[in-house]
Parts: C-alpha cells; structure tokens; sequence
C-alpha cells in the first residue's frame, strides 16, 4: 500500500508533464526571411513546434500555412499591405528545440500557387 501512495503521484506528475509537453505549447518562429523581386514575393520561415511528436504532417503544415495566411504569430508580423500574400511560402518545422540544436528532424512545407509539399 505504501509504494502505491508513491508511484500513484509521480506516475501523475509525469503524465502531466507528457500533456504538457506535447499539447501545452505553441508554434513558435524562429526566423523569417522575404525575397522580393518584381513580379514574384517569397517568404520563408523557421519554426519550432514544440511537439514531442507530430504525429499527422499534412494537418499540421495546413494549420501552419492557414495561421502564416492569418498572420496569427506571437513572436512575428507579416506585412502583407504592400506586397500582398506571399507568391511561394517555405517553412522549415523542428519539433522541438532540441531537434533544432542538433539539426536532426526537420522536414519542409512549400506552398505555391495553392499547392502544398511536404
């Protein structure tokens, strides 16, 4: 009965802690860098998902694309009143930041006109 009052509270714990690793988080941009020219916008993105695992890609990098479109970012503002939306979005996604020091992981969202790769 004794170890059950143990183990019960730290197999709690770090089931929170799983939760909140996985689901507590949001996006977060790293970096963002825009190519302009005259006749075509370009804007790409490096992101950290702060995920331990994402477990459908293509749901995922539609949600991205939608919020990229909705300039809903904390750390970031797009300025889409002078040049428009962007012709070609590149998006570099890490799960966490951990995966982003050791530069293992990453996988690659490109949308242009209206089509989506991964």
């Amino acid at each position: 009965m004794r170890k059950v009052k143990i183990i019960l509270p730290i197999l709690f714990l770090f089931t929170g802690i799983l939760l909140y690793l996985q689901f507590g988080r949001d996006v977060e941009v790293i970096s963002t860098t825009s190519t302009t020219s005259d006749q075509f916008y370009e804007q790409g993105m490096t992101v950290v998902a702060n995920k331990l695992i994402i477990p459908d890609k293509v749901t995922f990098a539609e949600n991205l694309l939608d919020r990229t479109r909705r300039n809903d970012f904390k750390e970031v503002l797009f300025s889409y009143d002078v040049l428009g939306y962007p012709d070609r979005i590149k998006i570099t996604v890490y799960p966490n930041r951990i995966c982003m020091k050791l530069c293992r992981e990453s996988w690659n969202i490109e949308y242009e006109n209206g089509e989506m790769w991964l």
